[in-house]
């Protein structure tokens, strides 16, 4: 085995040891916030059951940003899934995936608080807290959708190596 196939074969095996720790974070974080938002209405509900109603907007809020967090989750192990299982990692697949998550990061912030803004209009106030400055998450889309366009090229210089061949 030449030295490029072992340095190939390396980079197979840390993608994958990459998406399987992503996975057991993933799974992690899930029964942490599960355990510390039971904690949470616990402690309400003794201190001040009055204080824990849930609001018309709540149930859509809470699924709205559930839906964002596990969509990109799961495009990025479907990313780094790739990166172990293809021959190459240059495919429009990939492609399309990292350019879907970059659409996802850079939507996550205007969509939270458009959501924010309706359940303030409807209820008149809000539970989210949005603790982080505006435009956070538009470096990282940013990058991710840059990265895309590195690998669209990756996948056109690829196509034509296998066309001189």
């Amino acid at each position: 085995m030449n030295e490029s196939n072992r340095e190939l074969l390396r980079l197979r095996k840390w993608a994958h040891g990459l998406f399987v720790l992503l996975v057991v974070l993933l799974l992690a974080k899930v029964l942490w916030e599960s355990v510390n938002f039971a904690f949470y209405v616990r402690n309400t509900m003794e201190n001040d059951p009055s204080a824990m109603q849930l609001g018309p907007m709540d149930i859509p809020m809470a699924a709205v940003v559930l839906a964002y967090r596990i969509g990109m989750a799961a495009v990025a192990l479907m990313i780094l899934r790739s990166l172990w299982t293809e021959e190459t990692p240059f495919l429009m697949k990939i492609v399309r995936r990292m350019k879907a998550l970059a659409l996802v990061l850079a939507l996550y912030e205007p969509c939270l608080r458009l959501l924010i803004y309706w359940q303030v209009r409807v209820t008149g106030a809000t539970n989210v807290n949005w603790g982080a400055a505006p435009g956070v998450l538009l470096p990282a889309a940013a990058v991710v959708y840059c990265l895309a366009l590195v690998f669209q090229y990756g996948v056109i210089l690829q196509t034509q190596a296998d066309e001189t061949l």
